[in-house]
This record gives structure tokens, C-alpha cells and sequence, in this order.
């Protein structure tokens, strides 16, 4: 993997993180399962300035579920969503997309995966249902074979990750979809340049609406994202709120080539720490895997 920011698992930066020691490094450089102490991640998430975007591969068989196993992790309504699939993929991907969700709230609330209580808001945004578990805000994507999970404390989170497609029909849809100011930055690229632009520009769309939970019932062309890679911020203006921009976060996510992706959060971050989830053995302070993780 090249190195991309002052990730925990990037190459040769990775030793710059204060939880990894030289040893610790190394194992990345050989792609050994890494221990993570799960205190570690919560302490991080102390300070409501960091987030951590979870990257998950969903053809890494030896360190996902399979779906028998995640389906057991399920509750009732999602065991109902996953039967409305009519196709096995996109089934499978859900499955094992909720399975390691579940599993990675399950090590930050401290409880078994499949009693942490997952509920939707009127627009279908997921959120924790227990009181007690308020404190800790969550948001998940897939597209492919490739998810996300975004975490953070005490602020609303979305996160959005999507294929790139050449084939798609991104002219007509950037005409129906995409703000004026938008439109016309992305008309002055290379044709070429086009497919990829697109769909930075819709992800990051995306994630700022699943921020705010509202998610598509609000018109895509009435707010307007940065059509650059790298902005510190993607969020430019907001139509009927002129201090959103101020109010909120919108960044790019690295992730598989092939993909585009973006994480919005409420407030300011100060750092989106991207984990790798099939490189990573939780632990908790014991010193064990929990909850039946190995």
C-alpha cells in the first residue's frame, strides 16, 4: 500500500504513530495481523476531534465472517433485509458488511457483538438505541467488495464509499444531480478525467447527507462540494444554511484503487485515522480476543 497521510496502516509512515513500536512496523511491512488494544481506540475517541474510518475488504475470507457465521451476529430486521436481496453477491456483501460492523461496535461499547442494539432514524440512518451506548456515532458503506465503517464520539457522522464506473451515464447525471458551480468544474476537465470526478464529487455528496440523516430526501444540487481531491475541507456552501460549512467536515478517504470515498462529520476533525480491518487483531486489555474474535 503507498503511503497516504499519517495512517496506522501505511507502509513505511506507519511507525510515526505513537501506538506502534518498530516491531510493530515491521509486522506491517509483512502484513501480519497486528495487536490493537480496544482501550486504545476508545481513548482515542475521547477527544470528539478524531474519527476512524475502518476499511474493510470484503474478499478477505480468512479475516471476515462468513455469512453463516455474521448472520448469527444479525438482528431480526436485518436478517429481513438480507433475504429481500434477490442476487447472492449483493446479498453476501451485506451479510458480512453488518457482521463486521457489528463486531467492531461491539469492541468499542465493550459488549457481544450481537446484543448491541441497532436502530434507523426516519431516514433510514442507522444509530445505537441504548442511551447508555449514545456517546459513541457510527456510520457504514459498501459498494462492490469494498466497506467502510466510520466511527466517532458525540457528533453525526456519514461515510460513503462507491465503484468507479466507466460505463455510466456521468454527463446526464452531473446535468440532473450536481450544483451549477459543480457542473461547470467538472465540464473543464479531460473527458478522460470525467468518470473519476463524478464520483469523488457523489461521495462526498453522499457522505455529507448521511452526516446528516436526512440523505437523499435533500436535493443534491442544494449544497456544494469541492470538485478537487485533497480539500481539507469538501463542504463549500450549503443553500439554505450559510454557516454549514463552518458547522462541518467533509474529507476524501483513501481506499482500493477503483473506488472513491468520503467521511463528513459534525465540528472539526483534526484526524480521520484510516484502520484496515483484515490487518488488525483486536484486543481488548486482557490481552485476549474478544467476544470470540481470533
Amino acid at each position: 500500500m503507498e503511503p497516504v497521510g499519517n495512517y496506522l496502516f501505511v507502509g513505511q509512515r506507519a511507525r510515526k504513530h505513537p501506538m506502534l513500536s518498530p516491531m510493530l512496523a515491521h509486522r506491517i511491512a509483512l502484513k501480519v495481523p497486528i495487536p490493537i488494544q480496544a482501550k486504545d481506540l476508545r481513548d482515542e475517541l475521547a477527544s470528539r476531534a478524531n474519527v476512524h474510518v475502518w476499511r474493510v475488504d470484503l474478499r478477505a475470507d480468512q479475516k471476515i465472517d462468513s455469512v453463516a457465521e455474521s448472520m448469527r451476529l444479525l438482528s431480526a430486521h436485518e436478517r429481513i433485509r438480507a433475504n429481500e436481496f434477490q442476487r447472492q453477491e449483493p446479498r453476501t456483501n451485506y451479510v458480512k458488511t453488518r457482521g463486521v460492523l457489528r463486531r467492531l461496535l461491539g469492541i468499542y461499547l465493550q459488549q457481544h457483538p450481537a446484543y448491541v442494539k441497532i436502530e434507523t432514524a426516519e431516514f433510514g440512518k442507522p444509530f445505537l438505541a441504548s442511551s447508555a451506548d449514545a456517546w459513541l456515532c457510527f456510520n457504514v458503506t459498501h459498494s462492490g467488495t469494498q466497506a467502510l465503517v466510520a466511527i466517532g464520539r458525540g457528533r453525526r457522522i456519514g461515510v460513503d464509499i462507491e465503484q468507479v464506473r466507466e460505463d455510466l451515464e456521468h454527463s446526464s447525471l452531473i446535468q440532473k444531480y450536481f450544483a451549477a458551480e459543480e457542473r461547470a468544474e467538472l465540464a473543464q476537465l479531460p473527458s478522460p478525467d470525467r468518470p473519476r470526478a463524478f464520483f469523488d464529487c457523489w461521495t462526498r455528496k453522499e457522505a455529507y447527507l448521511k452526516a446528516t440523516g436526512r440523505g437523499l430526501f435533500t436535493p443534491l444540487d442544494s449544497f456544494v462540494v469541492s470538485t478537487r481531491a485533497g480539500a481539507p475541507n469538501a463542504l463549500i456552501r450549503v443553500e439554505d444554511d450559510p454557516l454549514a460549512a463552518a458547522r462541518w467536515t467533509l474529507r476524501d478517504v483513501p481506499v482500493a484503487p477503483g473506488y472513491s470515498a468520503a467521511v463528513a462529520a459534525e465540528g472539526k476533525i483534526l484526524e480521520v485515522r484510516c484502520l484496515d480491518y483484515a490487518a488488525a487483531w483486536l484486543t481488548e486489555s486482557t490481552g485476549g480476543p474478544p467476544f470470540g474474535m481470533n
